[in-house]
Parts: C-alpha cells; sequence; structure tokens
C-alpha cells in the first residue's frame, strides 16, 4: 500500500496513474502536547503591542505558495490589529515593499525564521493561512491544538483539518475581501473567536501522533 497524508494528496496520485486501491489515506500527526502546553512568546513586549489585536501567519517565503502578497492586501482592508508573518525566504523583501505600498508597514512585523511557533501561536488572537495547496497543512493543525482561531484558505486538503465556523473559517483562495471581512470580524466578535478556538482546541486530539501511529499498525496488521 502507498500512504497518502491526506485525500487531497491521494487524488494527486491517482490522477498520476496510481491505482485508487493501492492508496491508503492516514493523517500526519502532530504532537498536541507540545502545543497546548506551550508558554505564550514575549512578542507583545518585544515589539511594544500591548493589547492589541494579533494576526499571525508561518510559511516559507520562498515561493509564492502562501500566498502573502494576498494576506497582506487583506490585511490593508482591516482597519485595527497588527499581523506577524513568520518564515523567511527570497519573497521577503518583494513584500515588505508591498507592505509599504498599501501603507501597512507599520503593523506589519516580518519576523525571520523563528524556533519558537508553538509559543508564537499562544500569544496570537488569530492564525491565517491563505495558500494556494499544501499536502497537508500541519501548522494548521498545530494552531488548532493551541487554541487559536483560524482563517484558512479553501485549498483541497484544508477541509479535512477545519469545518467551516465550526473550528475555523474558510475562505475562498485569492478572495481579498472575502479575507478581509473574516478578519474584520475576527476581530469585532470575541465570542466567535473564543468558539471556534474551543471546538479546535477539542478536534485536536484526534491529530496526535499516538492516533497517526494507531492507525500506521492496522493498516500493517
Amino acid at each position: 500500500a502507498i500512504v497518502a497524508v491526506s485525500e487531497a494528496t491521494k487524488h494527486m496520485l491517482v490522477a498520476r496513474g496510481i491505482r485508487s486501491t493501492k492508496v491508503q489515506v492516514i493523517l500526519n500527526g502532530i504532537d498536541v502536547c507540545k502545543y497546548q502546553n506551550a508558554a505564550p512568546a514575549h512578542i507583545r513586549e518585544e515589539l511594544k503591542l500591548g493589547e492589541r489585536f494579533i494576526f499571525l501567519s508561518v510559511g516559507s517565503l520562498r515561493s509564492p505558495q502562501k500566498n502573502m502578497d494576498i494576506l497582506l492586501r487583506a490585511f490593508a482592508q482591516v482597519e485595527t490589529g497588527v499581523l506577524l508573518i513568520a518564515g523567511d525566504g527570497r519573497l521577503r523583501r518583494e513584500l515588505e515593499a508591498l507592505a509599504q505600498q498599501l501603507h501597512i508597514a507599520q503593523r506589519v512585523y516580518f519576523l525571520g525564521s523563528r524556533n519558537d511557533v508553538p509559543n508564537l501561536l499562544k500569544s496570537v488572537n488569530c492564525f491565517v493561512l491563505l495558500s494556494r495547496f499544501e499536502g497537508l497543512p500541519l501548522v494548521v493543525m498545530e494552531a488548532k491544538a493551541a487554541r487559536v482561531p483560524i482563517i484558512v484558505s479553501n485549498f483541497d486538503s484544508a477541509r479535512e483539518v477545519i469545518t467551516h465556523r465550526v473550528d475555523g473559517l474558510m475562505v475562498k483562495r485569492g478572495d481579498i475581501s472575502a479575507t478581509s471581512a473574516m478578519m474584520r470580524e475576527l476581530v469585532a466578535q470575541p465570542e466567535l473567536a473564543e468558539r471556534l478556538a474551543s471546538t479546535a482546541a477539542k478536534a485536536a486530539n484526534n491529530l496526535s501522533i499516538a492516533q497517526h501511529i494507531d492507525n500506521l499498525l492496522r493498516l500493517i496488521a
């Protein structure tokens, strides 16, 4: 058998000629406790953010896959809060220039590569991932475990870890207006943010490494 990390990955393999019956889908797992028990980073103190609403996105800036330009354009339509971008790559200067052009540079912080993502997730008010595609968005699973409200674009595998308005918000890929509207909604409705985060945290218990191993053992047996 061939193990695919998501249904989206299975469909890709089948489209390339592999028999469907040979492919078994087993979602990757995460260290749930690592994200549940992480201590908040000192990012508010470091950047002097006070109690401002913080959006966070995490991802490589090496290619357009993560749609960080879409995120910046959507955030430009959000009147309050700040945006943290953790990750680095060749597109960073281009994205920094775009933030200047959109007149939001003073509210956008490019953090570069970080080794404290669990702590960052515990420090923010909303996690956003607007990727064009993902095999399986582990960072979304990690955000669920960290009990953070999530906005994610509707790439195929996102639907396997997020249910719209149950444990996150899902937006059409590339839709700047809809994304900014969802960002503003979470700022304005803390009760919605709390409900989404609570449901996501409970669902994250089914995404553990132990569950992943059990699924693999059942396949082997």
